[in-house]
């Protein structure tokens, strides 16, 4: 009985210790980051997401009427950042994606958005990098952040997004492409096209279910946007029952917004140069149709910018692998600097 005694002592100090132990790691881990609102320049400029840092000034103050986050999401062992821009008075406006982080007039835009029409904005942080690092079928090049929803090791990225689609009604995607030639209103494939005549490059893409949505270039939704001027194009997706299926006839945002979610979907693409303009001009045509917010009505149908552009940094050219960098040999200054042979 004594030594019963002596281990049931031992055991309730035991347990003493480690609810101790666990409170004093509880009193001292620190508790998750909160959003940084109404941040000054300075901070801005010091911030992780580079695309944050060499913003305009005038960029930086819209920010400091904002709130900012910064998360970091695993996806097959690749670290991926997102940057999270909220709204403070008005969060229940659309949700504003830049998912390709050299795009800087994407993010640019999507600054401008959330300052303007309220509701947040989330950009993709990978070093400035349109691709992830991470292989993908079938032709196993790289995973582009575009075209990975619900697909297979990305369970984490997709559910991150999942839980923000659901706060929000409307999505608005903004692609700031180098050369619109990959991707135009005469090349993209199973895409109908509602166009006005205009020389300019850029369009807004939207998209429905088939059998659910009777989209047409006469359809109300789509008449209203070529009436202000915006060359349109729509695509239709078949219902499909099971994730597979699904992403074989596509991973990208919109099917997986259109199909999978049933989200009001607009994706507003435009070539570069002075891209920006043009997606503040799409963005006032689809969600500001009066044009009555002070910024759209400066813009009017002028595509005159309201600020001077920011010229986007120029792309890093990687090395493609197996190509060996050549080694120059040092110019000399003239002949009779030659070494003797």
């Amino acid at each position: 009985m004594q030594f019963s005694g002596e281990l049931m002592g031992r055991g309730v100090l035991l347990r003493a210790w480690w609810v101790a132990l666990v409170l004093s790691l509880v009193a001292v881990w620190p508790a998750a980051a909160e959003p940084l609102c109404n941040p000054t320049v300075d901070q801005v400029a010091a911030m992780d997401d580079l695309d944050m840092r060499r913003l305009p000034i005038a960029d930086k103050r819209r920010v400091g009427e904002l709130c900012v986050d910064y998360e970091m999401l695993d996806a097959r062992s690749v670290e991926i950042g997102l940057t999270h821009i909220t709204h403070p008075e008005r969060p229940d406006g659309p949700i504003f994606v830049a998912l390709h982080d050299n795009e800087q007039q994407a993010f640019l835009a999507t600054v401008w958005a959330v300052w303007t029409f309220g509701g947040r904005g989330v950009a993709v942080d990978f070093r400035d990098r349109r691709y992830l690092n991470i292989p993908c079928p079938p032709l196993h090049a790289e995973c582009d952040p575009n075209r990975v929803f619900g697909r297979r090791g990305f369970e984490a990225y997709t559910a991150r997004f999942d839980e923000l689609f659901a706060e929000h009604d409307h999505i608005v995607a903004i692609h700031t492409n180098r050369v619109l030639g990959l991707f135009t209103l005469e090349t993209a494939k199973s895409t109908e096209v509602c166009d006005v005549g205009d020389v300019r490059d850029d369009f807004v893409l939207t998209g429905g279910v088939r059998g659910e949505t009777d989209l047409s270039c006469e359809a109300p939704e789509i008449k209203q946007l070529t009436d202000r001027g915006l060359n349109v194009a729509y695509l239709l997706y078949d219902p499909v029952s099971d994730a597979a299926a699904a992403c074989r006839q596509g991973c990208d945002l919109q099917a997986y917004a259109t199909r999978d979610l049933g989200k009001h979907y607009h994706n507003m693409e435009a070539q570069r140069g002075n891209a920006i303009v043009k997606h503040r001009r799409q963005l006032c045509g689809v969600l500001d149709p009066q044009s009555e917010l002070f910024p759209c009505a400066a813009l009017g149908e002028s595509m005159e910018p309201f600020q001077p552009l920011l010229a986007e940094p120029p792309i890093p050219r990687l090395k493609p692998r197996g190509v060996p960098i050549p080694r120059l040999k040092p110019q000399l200054a003239s002949p009779e600097a030659q070494p003797p042979a």
